[in-house]
């Protein structure tokens, strides 16, 4: 009979070392899964409340409603509207809070724009890049969401901004559209100039670009 003894199966040091290896990254998998999972559940969280936004407004309209702009109109000597106090509009934000267009204060540009149109779309990631570069700063910057239907794409408007990267004040439209209306909407993407005193210094109906609103931008800050 041998008295030769059996070897043990005992982890030696490396085999405890690898134990606390594997266990070490247990606890980050398990970490990552839960900082995943929570930044989903924001991300979901977030989206949920952009969607549940409201898509309309209370809209009151005081003053002289400005005409429409003309068809065609190359250059704001051809708008009649030019000089004239706009309409004071008031209307609320996303949250309920008051948004009044048309008062005295600031030089003002009023962005009336439809979340469904494809010029809209394109006009609003240029209006953002101005606002992040200060481009506008010292000019208020109001988008008015008007137009609206549930039944077209990027609705609600709101998310559709916010997705944007949209640094400005928002005003809901009504459905009637009475701010739209009230100062003369004619196309989309719609944009009205106001020098500090209120009044009209330029309107613009379709796409403008980078240079177009600079240069109105910059006439509105002289005081037209």
């Amino acid at each position: 009979m041998s008295n030769r003894t059996k070897p043990t199966n005992r982890p030696g040091p490396a085999g405890a070392n690898g134990d606390k290896r594997r266990n070490l990254l247990v606890i980050l998998a398990v970490v990552a899964v839960v900082v995943v999972v929570g930044i989903v559940a924001a991300l979901a969280a977030s989206e949920n409340e952009a969607s549940d936004a409201p898509s309309f407004g209370p809209v009151k309209v005081q003053g002289t409603i400005l005409t429409r702009l003309p068809d065609g109109a190359p250059d704001s000597a051809e708008d009649p509207v030019i000089g004239q106090v706009a309409p004071r509009v008031e209307g609320v934000d996303a949250d309920g809070e008051a948004v009044v267009l048309g008062e005295a204060g600031e030089p003002t540009i009023a962005f009336f724009l439809a979340h469904w149109c494809p010029h809209c779309q394109r006009e609003v990631p240029q209006v953002v890049e101005l606002m992040e570069e200060g481009a506008l700063d010292g000019i208020r910057v109001v988008g008015v969401l008007t137009g609206t239907d549930s039944s077209r794409p990027n609705h609600p408007p709101v998310a559709w901004l916010e997705r944007e990267g949209w640094q400005g004040e928002i005003l809901l439209d009504d459905e009637k559209q009475s701010a739209a209306e009230a100062y003369g909407l004619t196309g989309y993407p719609f944009a009205v100039y106001l020098d500090a005193d209120g009044e009209v210094v330029a309107r613009t109906s379709g796409e403008r670009g980078r240079d177009g609103i600079l240069a109105l931008a910059d006439a509105i800050r002289a005081g037209g």
